[in-house]
């Protein structure tokens, strides 16, 4: 039985090929070199997304059992359902379903393993996104970088910055 994140390698590796065939063909047509950057910078980001959504995959559900200890030790329950979170890279959006422990739905979750395994931030944006995001905001206006971003990465940030989800579990 092939692993969720083995099918993403598995897709990667046939995206790759499809880069090389590009470029030979591009090479057979005589393309210009600006078009075909173009045309393989998209491919690339397309790629990026397939390996991350591979390397989230890897990491399981967050399901620990069905116990698991906050940060003050405190016993917390799995919820039953997993929930999910919104994560936007420089690869784009990508959901992530996993599980999380508290005292019931509606309250603050009292621990996230996958988020706290992954390292995710508290925000929707990752750090590298966050990170270019501030450097363009040096030269330009906020919502003109997000733009810029957006146009460069094919990315549609909104002005939402975390999911209701996360929100809820950081405002208590």
């Amino acid at each position: 039985m092939i692993m969720t994140h083995e099918k993403e390698f598995l897709k990667a590796q046939k995206q790759t090929e499809r880069l090389i065939a590009l470029v030979q063909q591009a090479i057979q047509e005589g393309r210009r070199i600006d078009d075909v950057e173009r045309e393989l910078f998209q491919e690339l980001l397309h790629l990026g997304h397939t390996l991350l959504t591979g390397f989230v995959q890897g990491h399981g559900d967050g399901n620990v059992g069905p116990t698991t200890t906050d940060k003050e030790g405190k016993v917390c329950q799995r919820l039953p359902d997993k929930h999910r979170r919104r994560y936007v890279s420089v690869f784009g959006e990508l959901p992530i379903e996993r599980f999380v422990y508290g005292t019931r739905e509606g309250q603050k979750f009292a621990a996230i393993p996958l988020d706290q395994r992954l390292g995710l931030p508290a925000s929707d944006f990752s750090y590298l996104l966050e990170d270019w995001c501030q450097r363009l905001c040096i030269k330009e206006a906020f919502d003109e970088a997000k733009q810029s971003l957006a146009t460069l990465l094919g990315l549609k940030m909104g002005v939402r910055t975390r999911s209701e989800e996360h929100t809820s579990e950081l405002q208590s």
